[in-house]
């Protein structure tokens, strides 16, 4: 099926903004503490701008979502946070062993593969970028992962 609309997902971390790593690591990243901005939130923003379908998909926490819309000014049902709850002891885990930090990462690669899914049933064209994406395996020839750069303008 030809995708009707296209939508641009763009991850948080890393991809649009560098978050400062005490203040997440010391708050269980429950604080958007924005240390600095990377050069595709230019983009994102551009496109937000234009009135292009923008969303931002982040394995924060839901509780961060205010935090992220005011921020990225963006609705609050553009952002999709994890749907997967971590007690305050797995999110220790997670921020002190590389061996959780791992199994977290997997975690997250399954959940927004599952996000991305369910755009590609709406019928749309889906542009996804994360710092991540070489993790991402996805079939779906409507749906591309690409890295957190600026893409190359079409001819």
């Amino acid at each position: 099926m030809k995708p009707s609309k296209k939508v641009y997902v763009f991850d948080m971390d890393d991809t649009l903004v560098h978050c400062n790593p005490e203040t997440d690591k010391a708050n269980l990243y429950l604080i958007l503490d924005v240390e600095h901005e990377l050069p595709l939130l230019s983009y994102f923003k551009e496109l937000r701008n234009a009135g292009e379908l923008v969303y931002i998909c982040t394995t924060r926490h839901p509780d961060v979502k205010a935090q992220i819309g005011s921020y990225f000014a963006i609705p609050r049902d553009h952002i999709i946070c994890r749907d997967f709850a971590l007690s305050t002891k797995e999110m220790l885990d997670i921020v002190n062993s590389k061996a959780k930090t791992a199994e977290f990462l997997a975690q997250m690669v399954t959940y927004k593969t599952q996000v991305l899914a369910k755009f590609a049933a709406l019928a749309l064209e889906v542009d996804f970028f994360d710092d991540c994406y070489a993790q991402f395996a996805i079939a779906d020839p409507n749906v591309r992962v690409m890295p957190p750069e600026l893409p190359t303008p079409v001819a």
